[in-house]
Formats: structure tokens, sequence, C-alpha cells
């Protein structure tokens, strides 16, 4: 409920930050991981079994590559879908220049500094180094360029089905399935969910990805030449 209260109240105070999006994300990634401790530290003081001790292992590990890829790929959903909105976040190199006016012009704190560059900009990294590995479509034209109301479209039939399963990993599913096993007392039913279910879905999705993006920049050329080739005919 904090997590997402301040961003509603920031919005109706109209007290967004330029770097609100990528600051909520990495506070996200904090969230999730300082939760998970004492989650596992109540199994294991309740079950007395060290397995779950291991468990929490990858479980804190896997987490934040679900949050990363969550994020660019919400990122660039905004982007190519809203064309005369765009996004909510800047990449890494916006957000150096940014940072660099901002301390030019003394506005931007010690406080503001570190999370921005200890926190923010590793993020946004690790999230390009992620997506390139897995699927590089992704981090050229579907990222950067400007869309037209066709291309919005076509984008959005195309990566629809992904970005659901990239929510499905996002941070708020785990907190609202941790806080119901927690009313239950079974956590460790939650880090099952989080070790198996959600994992499962993140490969599928990662799959269902680089499908979308591939059929995304194909019918795109395939729109762009055929428009290109009406220009020419009407030309002629």
């Amino acid at each position: 409920i904090l997590d997402g209260a301040d961003g509603i109240l920031a919005r109706a105070k109209k007290m967004q930050s330029e770097f609100g999006r990528a600051l909520d994300g990495a506070a996200d990634s904090v969230v999730a991981v300082v939760t998970v401790f004492p989650a596992f530290f109540h199994v294991y003081a309740t079950t007395h079994q060290v397995l779950y001790v291991y468990l929490a292992v990858p479980a804190i590990l896997f987490t934040l590559p679900h949050l990363y890829f969550y994020d660019f790929y919400k990122e660039s959903y905004l982007r190519m879908t809203r064309p005369e909105r765009g996004g909510e976040g800047q990449d890494v190199a916006n957000v150096e220049a940014h940072l660099a006016e901002k301390k030019a012009k003394g506005e931007a704190s010690s406080l503001v500094n570190f999370i921005i560059t200890q926190m923010m900009l590793p993020m946004l990294r690790s999230e390009v180094a992620w997506v390139g590995m897995t699927n590089p479509d992704a981090l050229g034209e579907l990222r950067t360029s400007k869309p037209t109301a066709e291309r919005a479209e076509i984008f959005r039939k195309h990566n629809r089905l992904p970005m659901r399963f990239w929510m499905a990993v996002s941070l708020c599913p785990h907190s609202y399935i941790m806080a119901i096993c927690a009313m239950f007392d079974r956590l460790d039913l939650y880090l099952w969910i989080r070790l198996v279910a959600m994992n499962v879905i993140f490969v599928i999705g990662l799959f269902v990805q680089r499908r979308a993006s591939r059929a995304t920049l194909r019918e795109w050329a395939a729109t762009d030449g055929a428009g290109g080739s009406a220009a020419v005919g009407a030309t002629a």
C-alpha cells in the first residue's frame, strides 16, 4: 500500500520528479529484497528446516531480474503506445546529463545524487544488459523510435500479451501474494510460488517477448514499405 501511495500522492499534488520512474523502480528493488529476509527467517523459525535458508538465496537473486525486465518493458510499452505522451522515465544517457545539469545548478542534494548514481543508474544499466542478452531486438528501434499512431497500434497488438507476463512477475503481485500467505502463516508457500511459479512465468515471458519483438519489427517494416510504395506510385 505504501509503495503505491507515494506515486499516487505525487501525481495528485503534481510533485512528480524527473527521475520518479527509475527512483520508484530502485525503491521497489530495495523493498523486494529487504522484505524477503524477515519472511524467510520467519519460515525457518517456525519450521526449523534449513532448506528454506538455502532456498532464500535463489529467491532473492531471481527477484531483481524480474523487476528489471518488468521496468524495462513497461517503459518501452508506454513509449511505443502513447505517441502523444511517451514513457515515464529516461535512459542512462539522459539521466546522466540531467543529473549533471542539476548538480551544476546546485539542485541535486547528496541523497539524490547517491540514489541516482548508486541505485538508479546501476539498475538502468542492468536492465539494458539483461535485455541485450535475451532480446537484443528490444534495444533498438523498439526502444528509441518515435511511434506514429499506426506504429503504436501495431506495437500494442503484438506486445500486449508479453506485457501481461511482465506484470505478473512485477513487485505488485509479489506483495499481494506474500501478504495473503502471511495472513495464513504460510510464507513457506509463498517461497515456493516465488521460486517455481514466478520463474516459470518469467521464462515463458522471455520467449513470448522475443517473438513479439520480432513480429513488431516485421510488421513495422512491411507497413513502412507499403507506405513508401504507395507514395512512389502516387508520384508516378
